[in-house]
């Protein structure tokens, strides 16, 4: 898990990170980085990661901007529509536009809430989020650990993978995004035995094809993409997407 906090008071930003720890230590989480930040932009830089086991705490008011927060947070729900945020802010008036902003907020915790509530609402969020990283992904999401990242985007959305130019690098292609990334194909098979290698560059998530060109030997996806098959991977994706396609 990786909890971020974006808060530019200094009293509230001890407060946060020491109750954090606390909770850390209470119920032995496995938070690899728990990280305050003053900053819009570094928190933002900071993100190199995505999925439900990415946490963040955000004041609303940074520096005098009082929806600053908000924007943050539509910024973060671009880039993962899994990510869990809370607000943690004296503003309880800014609560309608969480839905204008479309930012699906797990909880809305006001500052000025005593001790013992205040500190209720951060565990059970912290908690929420933890039960979330616990769950078996197998059936739900295309989930994958390098040393230097981690994904976790549900499966249903996954069309194909492809070797990039790039050396030791792949590129993923979603319902939504393409997301390039530094490992092998071979890796990501090992990680996900779903996904159908039909190619020597290419593997695909048979359930999302919807066309295959025979003679051109193309698989067709929604959204007008397309990933090659090797002749000798026909017979087996054929077979792969049997029921699937009409």
């Amino acid at each position: 898990m990786n909890i971020f906090v974006l808060e530019d008071d200094y009293e509230q930003q001890g407060r946060m990170e020491n109750l954090l720890y606390q909770l850390q230590e209470k119920h032995d989480l496995p938070v690899k980085r728990l990280e305050v930040y003053s900053k819009t932009d570094l928190l933002l830089q900071a993100i190199q990661e995505r999925g439900s086991h990415q946490l963040f705490f955000l004041d609303i008011e940074i520096k005098g901007d009082p929806l600053k927060g908000m924007d943050v947070a539509n910024r973060i729900r671009q880039q993962d529509s899994q990510a869990l945020i809370v607000f943690v802010t004296t503003h309880s008036k800014f609560m309608p536009l969480t839905f204008r902003y479309q930012i699906s907020a797990l909880d809305y915790i006001d500052k000025f809430l005593d001790k013992e509530d205040f500190e209720a609402r951060v565990e059970a969020a912290v908690l929420y989020a933890q039960k979330q990283n616990r769950k078996t992904i197998a059936d739900t999401a295309f989930n994958f650990k390098s040393k230097y990242q981690q994904f976790q985007i549900p499966f249903e959305d996954v069309y194909f993978l492809e070797t990039s130019p790039i050396s030791h690098h792949v590129v993923l292609y979603t319902k939504t995004e393409r997301i390039e990334f530094f490992t092998s194909m071979n890796e990501v098979l090992k990680q996900e035995p779903r996904l159908y290698k039909c190619h020597r560059s290419y593997a695909l998530n048979p359930k999302n094809v919807v066309k295959i060109d025979k003679t051109e030997r193309i698989a067709y996806f929604p959204n007008k993409l397309t990933c090659f098959i090797a002749r000798t991977k026909m017979k087996g994706i054929l077979a792969k997407v049997e029921g699937e396609i009409e």
